[in-house]
C-alpha cells in the first residue's frame, strides 16, 4: 500500500495539473469505488460537477482537494489507486483497471480541457465529497493548503511527521502511554499518520529498536529519535518517487518510484543486515509482517518462542 511519500508524490502531481480546474463530468464506470458516499454514485456526480479544485492537500496517506462550495473531494488510493491523465473522451472504451473518468477545465482559457483518469486494478482505493470541519488546533489542515478546513473522513487521521503544524513532543508522550508494541502503534494513524510497514520497519532498524517492544518501554528520546529517522527517511525516498515494487504503484506520469533500492530490512528476510551481515529474520505482528536484525535490535523478553516459529515465515 501506499504510504506517505508515494501518496505525497502523487499529491504534488496532481496540485501541479488539477488546482484550479473546474470539474465539468464525472464517470464512474464501478459504483464500489464511491462506497463511503451515503448517496452513492448519483450523489457523488452531483455534487462535484461544476465544482473548482482549490487545491489538493495530504495528510499521512489520506488525500483531498478543497472544492470551491466548501465541500472536499477526498480520495484514498489504496493498495493499487492511481491517478493518470490518458486523453480519453467520452464514450472512449475504458483503461485497464479504470473505474471513474473526470473531465476538467483549466481556469486559463488558452489551455484545453483534458480528462483524468482513477486507475485501481484491486479497487480498495475510494472517493467521496464531504463536508469539512475546523482544525481543533487552528493550523492548516494539511500539507498542500493554507485553509484549516478539514474534510470529516479525515478528520481521524492524526498529523505526520512532515506536516509544518507536526507536535513532536505530543506525540512522543502520546506514543509512550501506549502498552502496545512499538511498530503496531507506528501503524495507529489516529496517533501518527504517514508510516506503514515499509518506512516503520526502517526507521525502527536505523533506530536500533525492535518492533515487539512496548512502546511504553522506551525513552522519549528513543521515540524522538525514531520518527526523526522516519521522516530522513521519508525526504529521501521523496527524492526518488517514493518505493514502487510492481505496477501498483506509480506516479501521475505513470513512472515507478526507485527508493526500493535503498531499502535495507523490508522485503529483505534472509538476507544479511547492511551493518553486521547477521541474517534478517521476519516476523508476524498484529496480522503485519516485521523484519529486522537480531543483532541490531534486540528482541523483548517474551519474543523467544515467536521468534522461532517467525524464521520460517
Amino acid at each position: 500500500m501506499p504510504e506517505l511519500p508515494e501518496a505525497e508524490t502523487v499529491r504534488k502531481g496532481l496540485a501541479a495539473r488539477i488546482r484550479g480546474c473546474r470539474i465539468e463530468d464525472v464517470e464512474i464506470f464501478v459504483p464500489r469505488i464511491v462506497r463511503s458516499q451515503p448517496g452513492g454514485q448519483e450523489e457523488f456526480v452531483q455534487l462535484l460537477r461544476g465544482r473548482v479544485i482549490k487545491d489538493v492537500a495530504r495528510r499521512g496517506k489520506f488525500m483531498w482537494s478543497l472544492l470551491d462550495d466548501g465541500n472536499s473531494f477526498v480520495f484514498h488510493l489504496g493498495m493499487s489507486g492511481q491517478f493518470r491523465f490518458l486523453n480519453i473522451a467520452k464514450k472512449d472504451p475504458l483503461a485497464r483497471h479504470e473505474r471513474a473518468r473526470f473531465f476538467l477545465s483549466p481556469s486559463d482559457e488558452g489551455k484545453d480541457s483534458f480528462s483524468m483518469s482513477f486507475i485501481d486494478q484491486r479497487i480498495f482505493g475510494s472517493l467521496a465529497i464531504c463536508e469539512t470541519v475546523s482544525t481543533t488546533d487552528g493550523f492548516p489542515a494539511g500539507y498542500g493548503t493554507e485553509s484549516i478546513a478539514l474534510p470529516v473522513l479525515a478528520a481521524h487521521i492524526a498529523r505526520d511527521i512532515l506536516d509544518p503544524a507536526f507536535e513532536t513532543r505530543r506525540v512522543v508522550s502520546e506514543i509512550r502511554k501506549r502498552r502496545s508494541a512499538i511498530k503496531t502503534v507506528l501503524l495507529n494513524q489516529s496517533i501518527v499518520s504517514g508510516f506503514g510497514n515499509i518506512y516503520a520497519d526502517e526507521a525502527l532498524f536505523l533506530s536500533g529498536v525492535h518492533g515487539a517492544r512496548l512502546a511504553s518501554s522506551l525513552s522519549a528520546k528513543k521515540i524522538e529519535e525514531i520518527l526523526v529517522r522516519g521522516r530522513e527517511l521519508m525526504l529521501i525516498s521523496l527524492e526518488k518517487g517514493g518505493t514502487s515494487f510492481d505496477s501498483l504503484y506509480v506516479d501521475i506520469n505513470g513512472n515507478a518510484g526507485t527508493y526500493a533500492q535503498s531499502l535495507r530490512v523490508y522485503g529483505r528476510s534472509g538476507k544479511p543486515c547492511s551493518n553486521c551481515a547477521t541474517q534478517l529474520q521476519s516476523a508476524v505482528m498484529g496480522g503485519r509482517s516485521h523484519v529486522y536484525c537480531i543483532h541490531c535490535q534486540k528482541p523483548p523478553r517474551g519474543f523467544r518462542q515467536e521468534l522461532k516459529v517467525a524464521r520460517n515465515i
